[in-house]
């Protein structure tokens, strides 16, 4: 069975935790079949450290 790595942290790291935890998901849109729109909606690299950063207050 797969496991959410953040239900993990939340099960195993809960009091340790100084923020909620934070979700990063496509966008609201169906997947499209195009590769270059794929991409788009799905999170790449860039917005996932934008949102680590975010939640780090912009560091």
């Amino acid at each position: 069975m797969k496991r959410l790595i953040g239900m993990q942290i939340a099960e195993k790291a809960f009091y340790d935790l100084d923020a909620p935890l934070g979700r990063v998901c496509s966008a609201e849109v169906p997947i499209p079949c195009a590769h270059h729109l794929e991409q788009a909606a799905i999170p790449q690299v860039e917005k996932i450290v934008a949102a680590a950063r975010a939640l780090l207050g912009g560091a």
